[in-house]
């Protein structure tokens, strides 16, 4: 049996093509062409149904490229899975945990508020379902981040894991914001290490198009010099807390 996996809300059909032999037969699962798409439509994702949904095919979509030996689809499935368990938390923080709850309006009238425990039954979610989702959101964004984009992303247990303990990060002086674009940044030139370690250049060199051709050297050109100056300085930022240690 071969599985095919589309975008949510879209109609093209992910290129991989995973065998999946002896698997038992599931409804048409539903994955983005990109990893890309899929953090942005996680990202836009107001439903808690449809993040455990995501979770749920993508956790299968890892399951199927682990027999068929495609690591890299396996990965990229894993941080999809991660990511909208992430996301399910994030919208089930909204609601009360305690149970039903009474808020009062303008007009002095009373209305009822889901319970977080309600929300997650309604999608469907069981209680440890729950439980996961919200300790894996309660992960600082910057680690969070750090971790999924990762070489080897942790399991959906290992994060949920580090969500049950309130955690301090001590970030000196540095930025928040530039912090998580730069965990962001080590997770792109980590996997890009990862593709050209399994790549041949010389291989790879004679499979571009003479449009394409042109395209690619601008972007290399584009690249190289940023890449270069900033091993500069961060030699020079490793060499200066050094020397002050």
């Amino acid at each position: 049996m071969v599985a095919y996996f589309v975008g949510v809300g879209m109609t093209q059909e992910i290129v991989q093509r995973v065998d999946v032999s002896g698997v038992p037969d599931l409804p048409p699962a539903t994955l983005p062409e990109s990893y890309l798409s899929a953090r942005m439509m996680l990202a836009q994702c107001e439903k808690i149904d449809e993040c455990q949904e995501w979770a749920d095919k993508a956790k299968a979509l890892a399951s199927y490229a682990k027999q068929a030996g495609d690591k890299t689809l396996q990965e990229h499935a894993s941080r999809i899975q991660l990511r909208a368990i992430n996301r399910a938390g994030v919208l089930l923080k909204e609601f009360d945990a305690t149970g039903r709850n009474q808020y009062e309006d303008t007009m002095g009238a009373h209305s009822i508020q889901k319970s977080q425990r309600e929300a997650a039954a309604d999608a469907g979610m069981s209680t440890n379902q729950q439980a996961t989702a919200v300790q894996v959101a309660n992960v600082p964004e910057a680690e969070f981040e750090a971790q999924v984009e990762s070489a080897n992303p942790p399991t959906v247990t290992a994060m949920a894991e580090q969500g049950k303990k309130k955690r301090l990060v001590d970030l000196g002086n540095i930025d928040p914001a530039i912090y998580r674009e730069a965990t962001e940044l080590q997770g792109l030139l980590n996997r890009l290490a990862k593709y050209i370690e399994n790549h041949n250049v010389v291989e790879l060199s004679t499979g571009f198009q003479s449009h394409e051709t042109v395209r690619v050297i601008e972007t290399i050109n584009q690249i190289g010099p940023w890449i270069t100056n900033l091993k500069i300085l961060l030699e020079e930022s490793h060499a200066e807390n050094n020397g002050n240690n």
